[in-house]
């Protein structure tokens, strides 16, 4: 529930600027208000604790597994794709 309340948060700060893909604008325009006020990246964050918080729940451990084996990496690649966009300038 943690998860998916902060993977809302972060949505709902960006509103109609949060996109899928990963565009280069500077560290000039980082976003400090809201969740992103405390957290560098609360929406993977959160969808990441979403996705282990429900293959706990449902004591799958295959659903646990996915969570950390394939969510988690993808995750930390979108990150790195983030904070490397955020140090371009456009």
């Amino acid at each position: 529930v943690g998860g998916a309340a902060l993977r809302v948060a972060a949505v709902a700060t960006l509103g109609r600027h949060f996109v899928s893909q990963t565009r280069a604008h500077g560290a000039e325009s980082r976003v400090r208000r809201g969740v992103y006020a405390h957290l560098r990246h609360p929406s993977e964050l959160g969808l990441v604790a979403l996705a282990v918080g429900a293959g706990v729940v449902a004591g799958s451990a295959g659903a646990l597994c996915l969570a950390l084996g394939a969510l988690l990496p993808l995750s930390l690649v979108r990150m790195r794709r983030e904070e490397r966009a955020m140090l371009c300038r456009s």
